[in-house]
Formats: C-alpha cells, sequence, structure tokens
C-alpha cells in the first residue's frame, strides 16, 4: 500500500511540546489563557493576535522543530512498513522555508528517508496525486477532509484532541497499533496497492 504519514504528533512528538511552550509563551506575554483545548494548532488554541503568533514561531516552533524527539517506535514500525512492501510517503503541511530546511536537515539526521510533500493548504490534493491509500495523520482536520474522499484514514491520538469516528477512520493511540491496523487494513483493502 501507498502510506502517507504526517510529521508533527505523527513522526515527531512535537504537538506535546507545543503545548508546553504554548502555555509558558502565553503565560509570558500576558496571555489569557487555553480558550480551546480541543484544538491541535497553537493559534487556534489560544486567542492570540496575529503579532503574539508570529512571535510564537520564531521563539517556539522552529526551535522545537530541530530538537522535538521522535514519538516512541515511530522509526521502527515505517521501516517494518516498509519491509512488509508499502512505500511511505511523508505529507505535511510545514511549508515555510525556514520549516522546510529544518525538517529536511532532521529528517536526514535520524536517517528517515522517505519522498517528503511539504503542503500550504491541505494535504488532499496531494494525497490524492501520489495515490495515498493510507494517511496517518493526529490533526481531525485533514482526517475528515481525506476520510471525505474515500480516503482510509489513522488517526493517531496521543493528545487530547478531537477524535474522527467514520468507517474509514482508525484511532490509534501509539505506533504498535498502527502496526497492528496496517497489517489489518493489507489484508482488507480491496483497492490497496499491495
Amino acid at each position: 500500500m501507498r502510506i502517507g504519514i504526517d510529521l508533527d504528533g505523527v513522526i515527531f512528538n512535537s504537538e506535546y511540546q507545543f503545548q508546553c511552550i504554548g502555555e509558558l509563551f502565553d503565560l509570558k506575554h500576558g496571555g489569557k489563557g487555553l480558550s480551546h483545548p480541543e484544538e491541535v494548532k497553537m493559534h487556534k488554541r489560544y486567542d492570540w493576535t496575529e503579532d503574539m503568533y508570529a512571535q510564537y514561531l520564531d521563539e517556539a516552533v522552529l526551535p522545537t522543530f530541530a530538537s522535538t524527539p521522535l514519538m516512541p517506535m515511530a522509526k521502527e514500525v515505517m521501516s517494518m512498513l516498509e519491509n512488509d512492501g508499502h512505500e511511505i510517503y511523508i505529507v505535511t503541511s510545514r511549508n515555510l522555508p525556514k520549516e522546510i530546511e529544518i525538517t529536511l536537515n532532521r529528517l536526514s539526521a535520524e536517517n528517515i528517508n522517505y519522498p517528503t510533500y511539504f503542503q500550504k493548504d491541505g494535504k488532499l490534493e496531494t494525497c490524492q496525486r501520489l495515490d495515498i491509500d493510507v494517511m496517518i495523520d493526529d490533526y481531525y482536520v485533514y482526517v475528515e477532509e481525506l476520510s471525505n474522499a474515500g480516503i482510509t484514514c489513522i488517526q493517531l491520538v496521543t493528545e487530547p484532541i478531537k477524535e474522527v469516528h467514520r468507517h474509514n477512520v482508525h484511532v490509534c493511540h501509539n505506533w504498535g497499533e498502527v502496526y497492528r491496523t496496517m497489517l489489518d487494513l493489507s489484508k482488507n483493502l480491496p483497492h490497496a496497492h499491495i
């Protein structure tokens, strides 16, 4: 199968760091605290101005991209999936030039060498162009968009975020569950590239 995999909250454990850093940033800059805890994106979790969000990107996001650890077993399971004959593609919404540079350096340093696609406005077009069978993502907005278009999704939920419950969405809480789900999907998706 052709598998698309997101970066933040899926390959990298960045979402947890973003939450911690976001709360500290909000306190430091006199913010009013968390206003939308179900949101994944920091600028939607807090009622920040555009200037505050731009400052947060410079002070917190880029350093986090450069240093956040891998999710436990992510690299190992991706290798197992590749050894099982699956094609792996990284599809991320990171899209600013500095984010792309940091990301490519990090992936290289971690010896994660899969084709990587940087998207600004959603992931649907890229997933359709790549003919992705299964997309692994944490962000419910992308999971909803992709599953609405008929792409099977695994939503990796490791933080308190909205879960998507549909016939073609499988909610997992760790990479071991992702691998078990992929084994099941390999047997049960008749249209998949195998």
